[in-house]
């Protein structure tokens, strides 16, 4: 029996940027989320919360809301409405009869979300909505969470984007076969980090179909945008073109001013610290020796510009 009188809190760190959930008593969260075990923190250790949510039995309509985007995601159909207080976002699986539901103020700091914790899909729904009020929260504090696989060599990170179905977990494997001393990060969903005039890749606990939860960050050393080919061939791109590279990418309400805004100052800065690339690739070996030479000589250019 769940108790919305006493709330339980629970925090946690993603890419060291925290936020707090507040939990009716007698719903298991470790059992609902167990991808966030190794990002729990103690509230004691955290400064300044990302966002916080509220767990609540119903949301009362405050507002006259206003879809402006409805998506097709591996949770079911997400419809995201504005108000004049900031957004609501409904989560409707497609096999089950619920609606899930938040409401967040325009920043993504403070949000109410009602759960419907019968649903055999609550999980992914809470999920859902976590990671969703992540995204959006911290592109005012210089990160964005970006739609990537990505693996770690000698303590470096490297990124690969492109749409669904291009074959970034491909080359991610790939790069764990042919490249020595590889591991996987995140095959997801990673976080960039601008942490002084340094760019941080950092493990988070949504990682798409493969399990790998590591709280975990390294310094980006590449970003590469794949592109299915018969061939292999790499593209440098610099400036406004990396820019152009990474963007498409990353989560953000491109109708949202403010919060469209936050992210393109961030990724301005991180498009010229550190290498970018399009590879028009095979899922061979030779293409992931091919991108990550490429990034070593681009790697050496930045090193010397900063």
């Amino acid at each position: 029996m769940l108790e919305y009188g006493r709330c339980e809190e629970y925090v946690f760190a993603v890419g060291g940027l925290p936020f707090a959930l507040m939990a009716p008593h007698g719903l298991d969260i470790d059992g609902m989320l167990p991808s966030y075990r190794d990002f729990a923190a103690d509230a004691g250790d955290v400064d300044g919360l990302a966002f916080r949510m509220d767990l609540v039995r119903h949301i009362d309509a405050r507002d006259c809301w206003k879809c402006i985007e409805r998506t097709s995601a591996d949770v079911g159909d997400v419809a995201l409405s504005r108000g004049g207080r900031g957004y609501r976002i409904e989560v409707r699986p497609r096999n089950g009869r619920s609606v899930h539901a938040m409401e967040a103020d325009a920043g993504f700091s403070h949000i109410r979300a009602a759960v419907d914790f019968s649903d055999r899909f609550a999980s992914n729904a809470l999920d859902a909505m976590l990671r969703t009020a992540y995204s959006m929260s911290v592109l005012s504090r210089k990160g964005i969470s970006v739609h990537a696989s990505c693996v770690v060599k000698d303590g470096k990170a490297y990124l690969f984007m492109g749409r669904s179905g291009t074959g970034k977990s491909t080359h991610s494997a790939l790069w764990l076969k042919n490249i020595s001393g590889s591991v996987l990060l995140n095959d997801d969903n990673p976080v960039l980090r601008l942490d002084g005039s340094s760019v941080m890749a950092c493990g988070s606990p949504w990682s798409g179909k493969t399990p790998c939860y590591k709280n975990e960050m390294y310094p980006v050393a590449g970003i590469v945008r794949l592109v299915q080919s018969g061939q292999n061939r790499f593209y440098p791109k610099y400036d406004v073109d990396a820019f152009s590279v990474i963007l498409p990418g990353c989560a953000a309400i491109r109708r949202d001013g403010r919060i469209f805004g936050a992210l393109c100052d961030t990724l301005g800065e991180i498009s010229v610290r550190v290498p970018v690339g399009t590879m028009e690739c095979r899922p061979d070996a030779a293409a992931t020796m091919m991108v990550y030479e490429h990034l070593e000589a681009m790697s050496a250019e930045v090193t010397n510009m900063y």
